[in-house]
């Protein structure tokens, strides 16, 4: 069984945001998430380069890291070498709870990784209504679509930080397609990635063998 999503925790309906807060009205600007292990192959200072490219070109980005490890002082050190103390803010550790409250007033979240063979936070930020930026190699090319997240080509190497911040700019700008994707995702989720459909699923699956 591929992954699934516990919606007791990761659902939209169960966080309220400020109306003033709400992420598709605002154009222009992109609260980005990253949730995960913070380690090399996680690719999270190329996140960095290409928000910074995005700054650059007059979007309001920030991301905020849910995640600690042994790549956290590089990547500090990186924010700071690059004047991004402002946009970028790190979390660490937190509980499952906590995450989805953090997620749930995001814009997108981002998983720019080079091997990630499942990637359940994609599934836990679809299940909040955010729409994903994501590498289009293992496990986020089969949960994402592009109804509901942008894919993007690890290859060529020597573009792939510029089209990230293509896809950020894109989303930065476009309130209305990030809603769509969002809720987009959601629904998908609803419909394929429910644990409790799953184990139902399963639950039926050995009661059909067992009757043989």
């Amino acid at each position: 069984m591929e992954n699934g999503v516990d919606l007791a925790t990761w659902q939209v309906g169960h966080f309220q945001k400020q109306p003033a807060k709400l992420p598709s009205h605002v154009q222009g600007s992109l609260r980005l998430i990253f949730m995960g292990r913070l380690v090399p192959w996680k690719m999270v200072n190329l996140t960095l380069e290409a928000i910074q490219l995005s700054l650059r070109q007059g979007a309001n980005v920030t991301l905020d890291v849910l995640g600690d490890g042994p790549e956290r002082a590089h990547l500090e050190q990186l924010v700071k070498d690059q004047s991004l103390e402002r946009n970028v803010r790190f979390h660490g550790y937190l509980p499952q709870a906590a995450c989805a409250e953090v997620v749930a007033d995001a814009d997108a979240l981002i998983l720019n990784s080079v091997r990630e063979c499942g990637g359940a936070v994609i599934l836990e930020a679809m299940a909040l209504g955010l729409p994903v930026i994501a590498t289009d190699w293992g496990g986020p090319a089969d949960y994402l679509d592009e109804s509901c997240g942008m894919l993007i080509s690890p290859v060529p190497r020597e573009s792939f930080v510029e089209r990230l911040g293509a896809a950020i700019l894109q989303l930065s700008w476009q309130p209305d397609l990030r809603r769509r994707m969002g809720e987009a995702g959601t629904r998908k989720i609803v419909d394929q990635y429910d644990w409790e459909k799953k184990i139902d699923m399963i639950v039926s699956i050995y009661a059909e063998v067992a009757s043989v």
